[in-house]
């Protein structure tokens, strides 16, 4: 059954069958993918599902790394999270995977 993704919004979820999409249990991928793809309406949108404080843990305790460098640095600002609390190679795409 439909799990919530508004029609608006299904740009964002190109790589899941948005018909499977559950507001839970893909909490990072629908976070991760509104913060590196979305617009700020999409983002608006996002506040309205998860609270900002939820939206700010999920972006430390479950990186993805999807993000251009310009997104990566406009989402950290955005959730007032630090270098050390979201180091940039767990999320920038374009940064080498980081070894030890």
């Amino acid at each position: 059954s439909y799990m919530g993704i508004p029609p608006a919004r299904m740009h964002l979820f190109w790589s899941k069958d948005p018909q499977q999409i559950d507001i839970q249990s893909d909490k990072a991928y629908i976070i991760h993918q509104t913060l590196s793809f979305g617009t700020l309406d999409d983002i608006a949108w996002l506040r309205t599902i998860y609270p900002i404080d939820e939206i700010r843990s999920v972006f430390i305790s479950q990186p993805i790394k999807v993000y251009t460098p310009s997104a990566y640095v406009f989402s950290k600002r955005l959730l007032g999270v630090s270098d050390g609390d979201a180091p940039g190679y767990h999320y920038d795409k374009t940064l080498p995977r980081h070894i030890g």
